[in-house]
């Protein structure tokens, strides 16, 4: 999306840029290379955003190329009641963080947190600190293993910081 604004704020800049610069309509040499410029600097960020983590991706891209998909269930629940707001991140988790794509989605008022489209395969639960529940010590991340076809349970129980 953000390669189309580019693209057409190019094709405007080019174009102002042509009108101011001939002082008549269009030059369209300095329109044609202000046009060229913005088209590679909008497919240049959107090469470099896919692949230096500019973020959370969907689901289904945390492994490119894949063709076969599950779904995961996570319910955070806290003093058996469901927890809203708390952000579940699924990807991978190594000993220094998390590294390559992830997945981001967040509990509703039924506490659970719905990944659907994910890729076949063992990938990490984890949490974002930065907006994690005042009040709970956060758990440790763990590992769940999506199957075909099937939609994975897993339930967090926050526990009340003392």
């Amino acid at each position: 999306m953000e390669s189309i604004f580019y693209f057409i704020a190019g094709s405007a800049f080019g174009y102002w840029l042509g009108m101011r610069a001939a002082g008549h309509p269009v030059n369209w040499k300095k329109a044609l290379l202000a046009f060229l410029i913005a088209a590679v600097v909008a497919f240049g960020i959107t090469y470099l955003r896919g692949t230096s983590g500019g973020g959370p991706v969907v689901p289904s891209a945390l492994k490119p190329g894949a063709t076969e998909f599950g779904s995961l269930r996570v319910t955070v629940l806290a003093l058996g009641q469901p927890v809203e707001g708390v952000e579940v991140d699924v990807g991978t988790m190594t000993s220094s963080g998390p590294t390559g794509a992830m997945t981001v989605a967040t509990t509703g008022a039924d506490g659970v947190a719905l990944f659907e489209q994910v890729p076949v395969g063992t990938f990490d639960i984890f949490w974002n600190l930065n907006v994690f529940p005042k009040g709970y010590q956060q758990p440790s991340g763990f590992p769940v293993t999506i199957v075909k076809n099937q939609t994975t349970a897993k339930t967090v129980t926050l526990t009340p910081v003392r």
